[in-house]
């Protein structure tokens, strides 16, 4: 076989010692292809080693060399009687071994469904969950959600695979789930981790039982602390978003955060802006969303983020196109030719500046949970502390809620919905006095 050392031909194996043999023996059971008979190979290498009377040679220490033959014999035969392909055992299933055909027992590649020699129809292996997601659920979820969206949850089904990947996808049940959240809990993570990933994991599931691959959905466990958050998020006030700008350690940086606080943008909505989208003139920015219907829109610059945007294109001699927020590669060895890169994830630069900046910390001490989410908590808090605050329905426009339940809920804390809900009965009064 081609993956041993020893490469001998029929005719030299008379010449072999029986410590060869076992040599051969052994590099036989490490390398040998699972295509090939090991029955059939361990028996013309012993029957290429006997006398016409049944007798081995041995032509060094005899005693030795006959207890070395039988150990390789017992191995042989052991070898020979396990089977090529182990399976689990599956109650009311017939066992059926998938290495040769169970009609002529002609040897059977690895992804055969019919015999080569006989035409028999060999059962399929069922499909795996690693097969399902990565063949069939991730391309038709990336149809649905957005880059970014798609870009963490793969990062989720790296994980998951890793540990249930080979499981086939009709036999997963609430345990192989449930020692997988025990997994994540041994290295510590949090409840709403956990959430993320059974929410991932859900998803697919859903999708097998709408494609047919699935009977029903098994049940799942609600996670408990996953909708409440370890730390709580405070926002940033006008004062130290200008003291984080002014900690920024470059311009493009710079122009970044003011545009996250300035308008609210999304961390993913960001790191795609080009400057064909946006127009000094008319002071407005064309956003690439796609989380919602309402994501991809055009919305007025807001004068900080008109300011930032407008240094940081002068710094950049005025281009009409290309990525206004980028990071600077070299492919070359010689450091040549630089080529702009995405910018996929500036949550290191802002916590870092952030800790230059002194903002990390809250005036009355408590540490601040610094995330590219908080400059769009900022703009939500900011628009309603304002003096005169900004109007909901406008804060809910340039933030492209569906509903300004999220406003309120998630990115208005409690005195910022109290200056909400004012403005609204301010509005509704005018046009009722109007009317």
């Amino acid at each position: 076989h081609s993956g041993a050392h020893h490469r001998h031909t029929r005719a030299s194996l008379e010449k072999l010692t029986v410590v060869e043999l076992k040599s051969i023996c052994r590099e036989m059971d490490r390398y040998v292809s699972k295509h090939m008979r090991k029955a059939d190979i361990i028996h013309t290498i012993l029957t290429d080693h006997t006398d016409t009377d049944g007798q081995h040679r041995h032509p060094r220490r005899p005693d030795t060399a006959i207890r070395q033959t039988e150990m390789a014999r017992q191995r042989a035969e052991h070898l020979a009687a396990a089977p090529l392909y182990p399976q689990e055992e599956d109650a009311g299933a017939a066992k059926t071994n998938k290495g040769f055909c169970p009609s002529c027992g002609a040897s059977l590649p690895k992804k055969a469904r019919f015999c080569p020699e006989c035409g028999f129809k060999i059962d399929e292996r069922p499909e795996t969950l690693k097969d399902f997601v990565t063949k069939t659920f991730l391309p038709v979820r990336a149809e649905e959600v957005g880059a970014h969206t798609i870009r963490v949850e793969k990062g989720f089904w790296t994980h998951i695979l890793k540990h249930l990947g080979s499981v086939p996808l009709t036999d997963l049940t609430p345990k192989h789930w449930e020692d997988y959240l025990r997994l994540l809990k041994e290295r510590g993570c949090s409840a709403r981790t956990l959430s993320l990933h059974q929410a991932a994991y859900q998803a697919a599931l859903k999708y097998g039982v709408y494609s047919g691959r699935v009977a029903k959905m098994p049940p799942f466990r609600v996670i408990k602390g996953s909708t409440r958050r370890t730390r709580p998020i405070i926002p940033f006030t006008a004062d130290e978003v200008r003291r984080l700008l002014d900690a920024c350690s470059s311009p493009m940086y710079r122009a970044l955060f003011g545009l996250g606080a300035g308008l609210g943008l999304r961390p993913s909505e960001l790191v795609q802006v080009r400057w064909e989208d946006v127009d000094m003139d008319r002071a407005t920015l064309r956003v690439r969303g796609s989380k919602t219907s309402t994501s991809g829109a055009t919305i007025p610059l807001t004068p900080i983020a008109l300011r930032e945007m407008k240094q940081w294109w002068e710094l950049e001699k005025r281009p009409r196109t290309g990525r206004c927020f980028y990071q600077r590669v070299f492919e070359d060895q010689m450091k040549t030719q630089p080529l702009q890169k995405e910018i996929r994830c500036f949550k290191l630069a802002l916590e870092n500046t952030a800790r230059r900046a002194g903002v990390d910390v809250t005036e009355d001490g408590r540490t601040r949970r610094v995330f590219p989410y908080i400059l769009r908590h900022s703009f939500a808090t900011l628009s309603a502390t304002f003096n005169p605050p900004v109007p909901l329905a406008v804060a809910q426009a340039v933030m492209r809620h569906t509903s300004s339940k999220m406003l309120l809920e998630t990115y208005a804390k409690v005195q910022t919905r109290t200056h909400f809900c004012g403005i609204v009965c301010v509005c509704v009064s005018v046009r009722l006095v109007h009317w």
